[in-house]
């Protein structure tokens, strides 16, 4: 007769040699996937029958043994299971005297896309010569993948060599299946430019679509278009007041696909803020967005003050997601655009999400509770101590906390502060006032721009801050604030009245953006 461990052994081993139950483990995202091969031959079997490939071949690791010289890896290729080749993956992030590295790279994408091209879904390329990987990209399109889904190229380096290409492109077979095309780069050439209209050309499926500043491609034939993104990382508020005709592309292209568009992005390709400084000067740009957006629900514009949407905004019924900051800290655009919604009673019944970057005026507040009145999560990034007006940033802990209590439907809050209370009696006053409001929150995150709070906990205020961990246990999933800096003796009493109370410690990431466990 089994024992209770062995049985449940047992038990184990028949449910991950289950190919239903090992199926569904191995496409959460949290999953392994590389260490998931290594178990044994029927794992391995299933990580590479995925219908959807997670697992990228990486083809410019740094420590194999065939970093310049490319034969062992065409060896290499003679071996390798095919299933591999769905997701390929390279970069060449190097130095000028190691370019030999980077022509190495091209054969290896080369050769493989040629020898399994049919199998390839994904190509994820980084590069560092710009036009000349570029090229072996577009030989690679001309010559191979029909069956390409997905195409990245991010050149994200400022020393990309421009070498003035004058090759005219040859138009490229159809690429049918292709639905995903994001180029990024910090250096926009003519060929590049040339590059991006071929691709477009060639694929009349696309729906997600990314190309940096300065790239617009005719879109007229691109109905199935629902994602755009004007990728403007590394792009300063000055080089696009000295480009106006591109503003007038820019708006050519929104029209084109304006009504299709389900996502509209300006900033960075992540969702971080652009906050260029030291610009003083500045001129309205006189952009428009275009009117007919009906179907738009995540609308990201990290430069208001350039790209205008006051109006705009007034037309918007679906809108689910909402993010708008300026590139001018010294600009009152972004209140005006708030004033102006505020002022015509508009009403985002389906927003669920809001995040706006300076803004200082807490009297806006109760305007966006009214035009949001189902928001779910609120994002506040203020970086400025003050305002446009010059005045001192309304943007408090207390007040804000205080301005957050009353929004019924809030369930995530993420405050990014310009400064932070100096002592650590008034943190705790703030923090405890707010009660009510952690109640409803699933998460809360808090930090401040400028100084870390650091100091060491009297008798009297441990025991307040105790209170702040209990009021701060009803939120349901994370709390993390970021700008504590606690004596060791004073962590310790913390984590031991968390285990003692039996409150999830994993739950509370308050110091210095560490967890507690």
């Amino acid at each position: 007769m089994e024992s209770p461990q062995e049985e449940t052994t047992s038990v184990h081993q028949i449910a991950l040699n289950n190919p239903i139950i090992l199926t569904e483990i191995l496409k959460k995202s949290s999953t392994p996937l590389k260490t998931c091969r290594l178990v044994c031959k029927f794992w391995n079997e299933m990580v590479l029958s995925l219908q959807n490939p997670r697992l990228a071949l990486n083809l410019a690791k740094q420590d194999d043994d065939f970093t310049c010289d490319p034969v062992p890896f065409f060896a290499l290729c003679y071996k390798m299971d095919d299933r591999l080749a769905k997701w390929v993956s390279t970069w060449s992030d190097l130095p000028e005297d190691e370019m030999e590295i980077s022509g190495a790279s091209q054969a290896k994408l080369m050769h493989l896309c040629d020898k399994f091209g049919d199998l390839v879904e994904i190509l994820d390329v980084i590069i560092h010569d710009e036009e000349d990987y570029l090229n072996s990209i577009h030989l690679i399109l001309q010559n191979c993948c029909p069956n390409l889904k997905r195409l990245r190229i991010s050149s994200p380096f400022t020393n990309l060599y421009y070498h003035n290409y004058k090759k005219i492109l040859e138009g490229l077979p159809p690429k049918v299946n292709l639905t995903f095309f994001s180029v990024t780069s910090k250096l926009v050439t003519p060929f590049l430019t040339n590059f991006v209209q071929e691709v477009v050309n060639a694929a009349p499926n696309l729906a997600e679509v990314t190309i940096p500043w300065k790239v617009f491609p005719d879109l007229a034939n691109s109905k199935r278009i629902h994602s755009l993104t004007i990728a403007l990382d590394g792009v300063r508020p000055d080089d696009i007041f000295q480009a106006d005709d591109k503003l007038s592309q820019l708006e050519k292209i929104l029209a084109q696909v304006g009504d299709q568009l389900v996502t509209l992005r300006f900033g960075s390709v992540t969702d971080k803020a652009v906050i260029p400084t030291g610009f003083n000067s500045f001129k309205y740009s006189g952009f428009n967005l275009p009117k007919k957006m009906s179907k738009l629900q995540y609308f990201r514009n990290h430069m208001v003050d350039i790209f205008e949407c006051g109006d705009f905004l007034q037309n918007t019924k679906s809108l689910k997601t909402l993010v708008l900051g300026k590139a001018f800290t010294w600009l009152k655009s972004l209140d005006e655009i708030l004033k102006n919604i505020f002022a015509k009673k508009k009403i985002f019944g389906n927003g669920t999400s809001l995040t706006l970057r300076e803004i200082h005026d807490l009297r806006l507040f109760d305007g966006l509770k009214a035009a949001f009145p189902n928001l779910e999560r609120l994002a506040l990034d203020t970086y400025g101590e003050t305002d446009w007006r010059g005045r001192v940033s309304e943007m408090e802990l207390d007040v804000v906390l205080r301005a957050c209590v009353g929004w019924k439907s809030l369930k995530h809050l993420d405050l990014a502060l310009p400064t932070f209370p100096e002592e650590i009696a008034y943190v705790i006053h703030d923090l405890l006032y707010a009660g009510d409001l952690y109640k409803r929150l699933k998460t809360l995150q808090i930090m401040g721009h400028r100084e870390i709070l650091r100091c060491t906990l009297t008798d009297e205020e441990l025991e307040k801050f105790k209170q702040v961990i209990v009021a701060l246990d009803a939120v349901e999933d994370k709390v993390i604030i970021d700008n504590f800096s606690f004596g060791q003796e004073s962590v310790s009493n913390i984590k031991d009245f968390i285990r003692a109370n039996k409150m999830n410690l994993p739950k509370f990431a308050i110091f210095l953006g560490g967890s507690l466990s």
